[in-house]
């Protein structure tokens, strides 16, 4: 056959694909799609030879799976990410995934010229699924996760699921709906089976020298994985983020290092240091949404008897306005609890935590965490928690998931011969809702399948309320306690689908309270009176290692006052605050809390 019989194809999908970088692209110039033209080209010349090449001897059958294999790998993450981001202002291309996919196909024939020629037609096909399936796997997760979240899957949700531990995954997996798992795993097992099919000949492939698709074979597997700063797979939009992302973590370790020098050399002085003075209690909530909580706003429900009645005394201090930095556990503790916030711009070399803090100011300081079991890994929480003198992490002692009041068993470990400094890391109201309390706080009736709802929420909230009060019982009686402080990490859309991206303030609106004893407000009268005269101030809650900061009294840290707010230099207010990692402006948040809190 002639020539430019076999360019169909490859003209179709250079044309489908260059129209794709055109149209699913914001900010591209001349210079780009000049650029990208040419990169485009060369796999479809490759294509057209080996296809003129192969002439009559492929089946066409065969040959139409592989170009819509390569247009899905193509096209999936570039249509994905342009939905859900289209219109906004940021510039985004990613000719690396067309090039990619071409590339996959020219792999693929060669593949299948190759097998068809040496193997029987059966292994040809297992062989050849195979390979299109771990190839088409990537694409697969991200269709399944847009059609689940209805967003194309970011660095903050790759890198949540990098650092979830096992018991957090299998409760995640409990929370798809069984159908929706039993369609996703129906549709895998469907396609699976019929590209095997296809890929099954009715006849051999006979008398095809093999020297060409070998050698494009080669060229094609080096382009595709061959280099690692420059090979095609590394740098398509997934993975690209999928290994920057684990980097970060590996990362993480490394960089606690670098500030070594810098917390050694690092002198902090306060009036409490080296005085037998007592303990300080940080509780990190989870998930907790203030607009479910009585004490916080005007909701219809008590679901704060405890902390609302504690509201009525003179040694609570209630913030309604307080927000997140951001909705996921990892970044929005991490800034809570160092030194970096969105607000500034600390090196990883100056980056330290309310642990070395404490631990400078000769506290015994302890971790304990109802989060699941994760010393073994970097994450950005864990990292912090490494540096404390006593850690330990529910996992670690129980092989189920505990409701939060077995906190209460480690506190039991803590004496009051030094001073003490306690971060307690709740499950809170975690997703799934119903899981986080006893059926004994089931005030509000759950239906089984309602896994998102007011109800199994409010228990929680209920249940988390329970859980504070008797922590702070325990250590007002037991563990000499001065002061007591409790926020949550993020807040929580209520009715939805937890997402990895901000969608509105409803997940970023948290409760925060500070408890100071009787005898720390008669020793420190001024931050008390401040802390009062802020009670309605906006606060972002990477703001909480200031605060810590103050609350010990640290004299001499190099720290701008201005981010303590229970210190008179606090400025900050709603439009000179920020969340979603420091993108959006709280004055953008239309929510007024009521006069009556």
């Amino acid at each position: 056959m002639p020539f430019y019989y076999f360019l169909f194809f490859p003209i179709l999908l250079f044309v489908t694909c260059y129209a794709g970088i055109i149209f699913l692209s914001q900010g591209n110039d001349k210079n780009d799609y000049k650029i990208h033209f040419w990169r485009l080209l060369q796999p479809c010349v490759i294509l057209a030879l080996l296809l003129y090449y192969a002439d009559n001897s492929l089946l066409g059958s065969v040959i139409l799976l592989t170009m819509v294999l390569g247009s899905v790998i193509a096209f999936t993450f570039p249509a994905l990410y342009y939905f859900t981001h289209h219109g906004e202002p940021d510039e985004f291309s990613f000719p690396v995934d067309f090039s990619y996919g071409l590339f996959s196909i020219t792999l693929l024939i060669s593949f299948e010229i190759i097998f068809y020629s040496f193997l029987s037609p059966r292994l040809s096909a297992i062989l050849l699924t195979s390979i299109e399936t771990a190839l088409l796997i990537p694409c697969i997760f991200q269709i399944a996760y847009f059609a689940y979240y209805h967003e194309c899957i970011d660095e903050m949700a790759i890198k949540a699921l990098l650092e979830t531990d096992e018991l957090e995954a299998k409760e995640y997996i409990h929370l798809i709906p069984k159908l929706t798992l039993f369609f996703v795993i129906a549709v895998l097992i469907i396609t699976i089976f019929c590209i095997y099919t296809v890929n099954l000949p009715s006849k051999p492939f006979t008398g095809i020298r093999l020297y060409l698709p070998i050698l494009v074979a080669c060229i094609s597997l080096f382009l595709l994985f061959g280099n690692k700063s420059k090979a095609l797979f590394p740098r398509t939009g997934f993975t690209l983020r999928f290994f920057r992302m684990r980097k970060h973590i590996e990362n993480l370790q490394s960089s606690k290092q670098l500030n070594v020098d810098y917390l050694h050399n690092l002198t902090i002085t306060s009036p409490i240091n080296n005085v037998n003075w007592g303990t300080i209690i940080l509780v990190i909530g989870e998930s907790a949404n203030r607009l479910h909580m009585k004490a916080f706003s005007d909701y219809e429900r008590e679901t704060t008897p405890w902390l609302s009645r504690q509201a009525q005394t003179s040694n609570f201090y209630l913030f309604p306005n307080s927000y997140s930095s951001w909705i996921q556990t990892p970044e929005a503790v991490r800034f809570a609890l160092t030194n970096k916030n969105q607000y500034n711009h600390i090196q990883p070399k100056e980056e330290i935590s309310v642990i070395d803090i404490a631990n400078k100011l000769g506290f015994k300081t302890w971790w304990y965490s109802a989060q699941g079991y994760s010393e073994s890994k970097s994450t950005d929480v864990t990292v912090i928690a490494s540096d404390a003198k006593e850690k330990r992490w529910f996992m670690q002692d129980y092989s189920t998931s505990q409701y939060d009041e077995k906190l209460l068993d480690y506190l039991k470990n803590i004496t009051v011969t030094q001073n003490n400094f306690v971060v307690l890391h709740l499950l809170g109201s975690h997703a799934r809702f119903s899981q986080r309390y006893p059926a004994s706080f089931e005030k509000w009736p759950v239906k089984k399948d309602d896994l998102f709802g007011d109800n199994p929420f409010d228990n929680s909230i209920l249940y988390t309320d329970y859980v504070l009060s008797q922590i702070f019982s325990y250590a007002t009686e037991h563990l000499n306690l001065q002061a007591m402080v409790y926020f949550s990490d993020h807040g929580s859309l209520v009715g939805e689908k937890r997402k990895s991206s901000f969608s509105g303030f409803e997940d970023t609106r948290i409760p925060f309270f500070v408890y100071l004893f009787d005898s720390y407000q008669k020793r420190f009268p001024q931050t008390a009176k401040i802390l009062r005269e802020h009670k309605y101030d906006y606060f972002t809650n990477d703001l909480i290692f200031d605060l810590i900061c103050g609350l010990l009294q640290t004299d001499n840290f190099p720290s701008d006052k201005r981010f303590d707010i229970s210190s008179e230099k606090y400025q900050f207010t709603k439009e000179t605050l920020r969340t979603n990692l420091g993108k959006t402006s709280l004055s953008e948040d239309t929510y007024k809390v009521p006069d009556i809190v």
